[in-house]
């Protein structure tokens, strides 16, 4: 029997509570990587809480195919006049920013164009 009950936790020794944590994810996080919120998993009396850990999960996305390190890769393809004359194709980044990737000259087929600090593609004719 207690003389007193606490008023916050009425004797549980635990609080339920909702709290909202803000999970930031760096450019150039891997797929499977974690970010790891340390104590903060549920409570439970007498016991120190636990990590609450997230683990990232990368989608597929219908332009850019594959990650090697940091480097993105895509596919374009090119018809035979844009081949042979030259091309200028705009590109929406995963970010939202739009650039342009081209060419004044003829394009050798598989071909590998890099765009510094942006991405990789590789040109099929």
């Amino acid at each position: 029997m207690f003389s007193e009950v606490c008023e916050v936790c009425g004797g549980r020794k635990v609080v339920k509570q909702e709290t909202t944590l803000k999970v930031v994810v760096e450019k150039g996080m891997k797929d499977g990587e974690q970010i790891v919120f340390r104590g903060e998993s549920e409570q439970s009396p007498d016991t120190s809480p636990g990590d609450l850990i997230v683990v990232l999960k990368q989608l597929h996305h219908d332009f850019f195919h594959s990650r090697k390190g940091n480097d993105l890769y895509a596919d374009f393809t090119l018809n035979l006049k844009e081949a042979l004359l030259g091309y200028k194709k705009k590109i929406k980044h995963l970010d939202g920013r739009e650039f342009f990737i081209e060419s004044p000259k003829p394009t050798q087929p598989f071909s590998v164009r890099t765009i510094a600090k942006e991405v990789i593609f590789i040109i099929r004719l």
